[in-house]
């Protein structure tokens, strides 16, 4: 006679709409149709396009993530702590979406082709491209022409102006806003000087570090910020905003406060979706017939930082790293390339290794890669500019960063043989 299911799917649906993200993993240990069950609620409870409905129609989410997947655009804010905390789309605050400046014209030109209508503040230009083109004229020069490795990021000094943002980060914000249902929804461009994983990395506070790509959502501190429903301050003060989370259930702590989630707090090196992170993976948007994919993995994942905290604020350390041979900038914890850069994406080639998902599941075993040559050309290609001058300079540029000659040679070679057959290299004159 077969086992009775530990519970009836609606039953466990509701027992599970009260439990916290940590609890809810614990529970889908406990038996295969508890697994089931659990499938069954986060594939409604973690539903980003339902999540986003208010301000994107289908059709329009699904080009949003082509436009994520292509210029590396993620969405941030509070709108996004809703959707970690199965919270309801907060409709009085604006969806906040981070990219690159040298991009942003493209992602504002897109929202305006939508029905959305630029809102100029204080000094801004009366229209977008007028805005943009003023600030373009006072842009620095190109991030091709800059060193490999900007100086070590530190806002110990950072003065904090009146948003939630670092003014070293922020090169500019632009403000659309349209109409639907009788109310005014607005979406916040936020146009990042580098990375915009570095403006994540600066928030008011840990609360709001999640970030959603075109692939994944990813909670950086999940169990203190989800389950203990602990906030951890950060060097950039903002006290207005950090009390917004005070008043919906988080309490302030300094880092050596945090008990659940100790270990996030402890590593001393992070990057996205690491094993402290709560990984959320995306599916295809209902309507998409035609998202693109031209990137083997996730590039945010490239992005990381040294747990630095002073007297119990969050402090990472990182540099910023940006070449004319990367797809875009990035931030990295140290300056050797092959730990600094390759290491995370290495991580995510290995074969047999699964997430953690930040939440309490034991990883799978990691296995020792038969051909390491194999694993960091799948690294390099991730996240290379395929237009770089030629495979030489390709290899030269890889040995001076630490890589082996040989292996580098080797990498190189293959890398440029794929790409030239696929016709996706040009070779400079």
């Amino acid at each position: 006679m077969p086992y009775p299911k530990l519970l009836d799917r609606d039953l466990s649906t509701q027992l599970m709409s009260y439990l916290s993200p940590v609890d809810i993993s614990r529970y889908r240990r406990v038996s295969l149709s508890s697994r089931d069950a659990v499938k069954a609620f986060n594939n409604v409870a973690y539903d980003l396009e339902r999540a986003l409905a208010p301000f994107l129609s289908s059709s329009e989410y699904t080009v949003l993530r082509d436009i994520q997947e292509i210029l590396g655009v993620v969405i941030s804010g509070s709108q996004i702590v809703n959707f970690f905390d199965r919270a309801a789309s907060d409709l009085d605050s604006d969806l906040e979406v981070y990219v690159e400046f040298k991009h942003a014209k493209l992602l504002g030109e897109w929202l305006e082709s939508i029905g959305y209508q630029f809102q100029p503040r204080g000094p801004q230009a009366k229209s977008f491209s007028e805005c943009y083109a003023l600030k373009r004229t006072h842009e620095d020069s190109s991030v091709h022409d800059q060193p490999m490795l900007a100086s070590t990021i530190n806002i110990a000094n950072a003065q904090p102006n009146a948003h939630q943002y670092s003014s070293q980060d922020i090169r500019d914000v632009f403000n659309f806003a349209r109409s639907s249902g009788g109310r005014t929804l607005n979406i916040q461009l936020i146009a990042t000087v580098y990375a915009p994983a570095q403006a994540i990395l600066r928030f008011h506070s840990t609360v709001v570090m999640n970030v959603v790509t075109a692939r994944c959502a990813y909670a950086l501190l999940p169990v203190s910020t989800f389950h203990a429903r602990q906030l951890v301050k950060s060097l950039n003060v903002n006290e207005n905003a950090q009390s917004k989370y005070v008043d919906r259930g988080w309490s302030m702590v300094l880092t050596e406060e945090v008990v659940e989630g100790r270990a996030a707090v402890d590593a001393k090196i992070r990057f996205f979706g690491d094993q402290y992170c709560w990984t959320v993976p995306l599916p295809l948007p209902r309507a998409a017939v035609t998202f693109s994919q031209p990137h083997s993995v996730d590039t945010i994942i490239v992005n990381s930082w040294a747990n630095k905290y002073s007297e119990g604020l969050f402090n990472p350390a990182y540099k910023t790293v940006k070449s004319r041979h990367l797809v875009r900038t990035f931030t990295i914890w140290r300056n050797d390339l092959w730990w600094g850069l390759f290491h995370p994406l290495f991580q995510a080639f290995l074969p047999g290794k699964t997430g953690t998902n930040g939440l309490g599941r034991r990883p799978s075993a990691i296995h020792t890669p038969a051909h390491l040559e194999n694993v960091l050309a799948g690294c390099v290609k991730a996240i290379m500019r395929p237009t770089a001058s030629t495979r030489d300079d390709l290899t030269d540029w890889m040995v001076k960063n630490y890589i082996n000659p040989t292996v580098a040679l080797n990498v190189a070679t293959s890398i440029w043989g794929e790409l030239f057959s696929a016709g996706r290299v040009v070779y400079a004159e």
